[in-house]
């Protein structure tokens, strides 16, 4: 849920406003280092490594962690998990937007390496983040991302309202609100939601959500077939 978007103003008061002087986007652009438009293949493939080797070390202490620290060291495994997911997180979102590196076919293939461990189907989701950033914010369009309006907002029910100001809301309305279900874009694991058009679309979810299935398996597996 996000804040809701005053419609009602008029355009009169709207055309009172001043609006700013803003920098253009090759200002913006020229003021960058030329360094940071350097897609550099290493340095990329090194931070999905390097994230990958604190997974694996996680993985690695969980059960001395739970054998000599119980429930609060459980707790604690459980938030630095969450930053190593955060973290390969960032290093797929780059594959989906094509900054990781000049090779769509090293993108794909890091960002399902990246995406796949934390039930992130890549495809599926490049191709609806690529939808948000271009609709954003458009109150129709922006499915990833939705706004609404003030009216549409009032209406709501307290718990619409607040449900995502609830810290473990979080991890419900990415899987499975958002990412299974579909809420509000299409499942990004089923080939037939909304989200899909076409063939190539429908068999990059199945190739996806299989990536995801086998890290699923082979975490259960890591961590002694155990559910918790």
């Amino acid at each position: 849920m996000t804040i809701a978007t005053k419609v009602k103003t008029s355009k009169k008061d709207l055309d009172s406003i001043k609006v700013p002087e803003l920098p253009s986007v090759a200002a913006l652009k020229a003021a960058i280092p030329e360094h940071c438009f350097v897609k550099d293949p290493l340095i990329s493939i090194s931070y999905l490594i390097k994230d990958y080797l604190l997974l694996a070390g996680l993985y690695f202490a969980v059960p001395y962690i739970e054998q000599y620290l119980g429930w609060v060291g459980l707790l604690a495994w459980y938030w630095a998990m969450g930053i190593v997911g955060s973290a390969l997180f960032c290093v797929g979102h780059d594959c989906g937007h094509g900054s990781f590196s000049d090779y769509e076919w090293l993108n794909d293939l890091c960002g399902h390496l990246a995406h796949a461990p934390i039930l992130a189907p890549f495809w599926p989701w490049q191709k609806s983040h690529r939808q948000h950033h271009q609709y954003t914010s458009h109150l129709e369009k922006d499915k990833g991302h939705p706004w609404v309006t003030e009216e549409d907002y009032n209406n709501r029910t307290a718990i619409e309202k607040y449900f995502a100001v609830i810290p473990i809301s979080g991890w419900l309305r990415w899987n499975p609100i958002y990412t299974i279900v579909g809420l509000p874009d299409g499942s990004h694991f089923w080939p037939w939601s909304r989200l899909f058009e076409t063939t190539e679309d429908r068999v990059k979810c199945v190739v996806s959500g299989v990536a995801c299935a086998i890290c699923a398996y082979i975490a259960f597996v890591l961590c002694d077939y155990s559910v918790y």
